[in-house]
């Protein structure tokens, strides 16, 4: 009887949608050992405080991950088979992809520009997301474009990002 659960499988197991090559592990696994040179690694705590909001109750901080995670994807286009990561300045300093959108939602929330409580994300709206998530020169990087199957109306294809190259 085969115990394992959901998405576990066995090296015997063909995915129909991914292939892993092990030339491509191996040489990714040389060059962590070559950046790390054999140094332990730790997890991260996720205690900067640039980035995350460490000082909040723990049910604000779960709520920030939450909010972070849902979005993180409108941080990134595939053009011309090429990921682009949006970026933008904040406070003076230039920012890419998951870090942009994880310093900007910490600055929006400091400053009061976001909040984390169920009643103000009800009532988001497609403009203040991106007043939210504006850069220094108020250009907004994230893509509030939706895939053609989503269907939604919430979000417009007019909307303004600044992307640049992985």
């Amino acid at each position: 009887m085969d115990k394992r659960g959901p998405g576990q499988a066995t090296e015997a197991d063909p995915s129909a949608t991914a292939a892993i090559s092990k030339d491509q592990v191996t040489a990714v696994a040389a060059v962590l050992r070559k950046r790390f040179g054999g140094s332990t690694l730790r997890p991260e705590k996720w205690a900067n405080p640039l980035f995350w909001n460490v000082d909040a109750s723990r049910a604000d901080r779960c709520q920030f991950l939450a909010i972070g995670s849902a979005i993180n994807f409108r941080f990134w286009t595939l053009a011309g088979g090429q990921v682009l990561a949006s970026a933008g300045p904040i406070d003076g300093e230039p920012f890419r992809g998951s870090m942009y959108l994880w310093r900007r939602l910490r600055v929006g929330v400091h400053r009061g520009e976001f909040e984390l409580n169920a009643k103000w994300l009800s009532t988001l709206t497609t403009d203040s997301l991106e007043h939210a998530f504006r850069d220094d020169d108020g250009a907004c990087p994230l893509s509030l474009n939706p895939p053609a199957d989503s269907g939604s109306s919430f979000l417009r294809p007019d909307s303004c990002r600044r992307s640049f190259p992985g």
